[in-house]
């Protein structure tokens, strides 16, 4: 599951995702980014776009989003012109104190997108603070993805292990830096790599991903154009299990 938040005053104006290779067992024959494996530049869109959404119908689209935020009476998301720029739409997204929504202050999108096991998919968005946000001294997630109950196996969100933990995965704003934290590497969970951003500027994150329980797994990602991941001496992919946070893995095997 990805899922695109914010609990502060957003913008958002673009989903991309691409599919890259479906399988382990049919590896790199799907390209779907200009790419390789130490890229020193930002790949671009090719072909294979599994899920793209710019927002230009003026409205956010159920069938394609799940929306977790307060709609009645003050909206929290809402479909406007650009600040930047009046022929394009975007997404505002905005969290007031106590905006309560399933037990948590918050306004998410989020979207089920089923990628397979060993997997490599691209995720890409555009996003920027409202030029005057007030700093807060909250956590303030941007984006996350999450390990999710298993269907098939009868789960829920309600009656699963991983119910409540953190997600694997996720962007986190600071103190004007981006974060990139993943929670399997560490049970601190502290954030591993940061970017400063400034805010009423178009912030353009890329993410590329391998899906594994197991070391073999990667994320690699870009932030306006420059490598966020570093080089590690082979390339700027961060290999580690991407699928479990530490306190999902502890849950299934107690």
């Amino acid at each position: 599951m990805s899922r695109l938040f914010s609990r502060v005053a957003a913008i958002l104006s673009m989903i991309l995702v691409l599919s890259c290779s479906r399988s382990n067992s049919d590896p790199g024959s799907n390209t779907a980014l200009k790419s390789n494996d130490s890229a020193d530049t930002q790949p671009e869109p090719k072909d294979l776009v599994t899920f793209h959404d710019g927002f230009e119908t003026g409205y956010v689209d159920k069938n394609a989003w799940l929306i977790e935020a307060n709609q009645e009476g003050f909206k929290s998301i809402q479909v406007i012109k650009s600040p930047l720029d009046e022929d394009q739409q975007v997404v505002k997204v905005t969290l007031r104190a106590g905006d309560i929504v399933n037990g948590g202050n918050r306004a998410e999108l989020s979207r089920d997108n089923h990628d397979p096991y060993m997997s490599e998919v691209y995720y890409s968005w555009r996003f920027m603070f409202d030029a005057d946000y007030q700093e807060s001294e909250s956590w303030q997630v941007i984006g996350q993805w999450h390990d999710q109950p298993d269907w098939k196996k009868g789960e829920t969100w309600k009656k699963w292990s991983g119910h409540g933990k953190s997600p694997p995965l996720k962007i986190e704003y600071n103190d004007g830096f981006l974060w990139i934290v993943a929670t399997h590497r560490n049970e601190e969970k502290y954030p591993y790599y940061k970017k400063k951003i400034k805010f009423g500027e178009w912030i353009h994150l890329v993410f590329h991903f391998k899906w594994s329980l197991d070391e073999n797994g990667f994320v690699e990602a870009w932030l306006n154009g420059e490598n966020f991941t570093p080089f590690n001496g082979k390339d700027h992919k961060m290999y580690t299990p991407t699928l479990l946070s530490v306190e999902s893995r502890k849950s299934n095997k107690s």
